[in-house]
């Protein structure tokens, strides 16, 4: 049975296997950060929104909220959750309708999912849309999510019941891949009814910092966690806060 893009038969269970605490803790961090860098920010895209979980948060604290996600049926989630919200189903790497704002966030290791060319190409679809002066908050999964150091991979397999079902979630870590597997059982069922796999993609610090500047960016923050603790060497995760300089005007 073929599997299908990431995120399409995995969107109806998708917010039962995610707390709520870590979208009210992105949600603090995003406006502590804006804090921090004086930016009263008062429009905001969110990438990769997925169901619109911290869209809704987003949507509480600024004057204007857009969402953009490639997946359809996770938009259908989205929208039935936030009528008021304008979403655009469109892909990272040249996302184009929505209009420019203060503050773009993409979260949740979104921009795992693209390869070196595309994290370039996506860089420079942020920083035509950010106003002057704005913000850039993304996160990436980091050395200590992938199979680092190994010789060969690591795998390991969860089975989550869900409502109407079960889902098997297998993971494959590579040192700069990690391939997440789903099958879908309904319930009662010993077959898979569907299926789709994931992929993420090793990116250092260093590698990102250097594209962020080649794209125009000013790296101005790089934490491990939401405390805003310093990395370590091998960190599961990176959160990184970029501005765009404000164009100098000539006369």
């Amino acid at each position: 049975m073929p599997a299908t893009q990431p995120y399409q038969n995995l969107a109806p269970y998708y917010d039962s296997l995610m707390p709520e605490q870590w979208y009210r803790g992105y949600y603090r961090f995003i406006k502590e950060n804006l804090k921090r860098q004086g930016v009263g920010a008062g429009t905001v895209l969110e990438l990769a929104c997925g169901t619109g979980r911290l869209t809704k948060y987003l949507a509480r604290g600024f004057a204007k909220v857009y969402g953009v996600d490639f997946s359809g049926p996770m938009l259908e989630v989205a929208k039935k959750r936030l009528p008021s919200v304008r979403f655009f189903q469109e892909n990272l790497t040249d996302f184009a309708r929505p209009p420019k704002t203060d503050l773009v966030v993409c979260m949740f290791d979104s921009f795992n999912y693209l390869k070196q060319p595309d994290f370039r190409s996506a860089l420079a679809r942020v920083y035509e849309k950010l106003n002057d002066g704005g913000v850039f908050i993304f996160d990436l999964n980091g050395e200590a999510a992938f199979a680092r150091g190994e010789k060969k991979f690591v795998a390991n397999q969860r089975e989550i019941s869900v409502k109407g079902g079960r889902i098997v979630w297998k993971n494959l870590f590579y040192p700069t891949r990690w391939v997440a597997e789903f099958d879908f059982f309904a319930n009662g069922s010993l077959a898979a009814e569907s299926s789709e796999t994931h992929v993420e993609y090793f990116h250092s610090p260093k590698k990102v910092a250097k594209l962020l500047k080649q794209s125009g960016f000013e790296l101005v923050g790089l934490y491990s966690d939401f405390d805003f603790s310093t990395p370590s060497d091998k960190n599961k995760r990176y959160y990184f806060v970029a501005t765009k300089k404000p164009t100098r005007r000539v006369g």
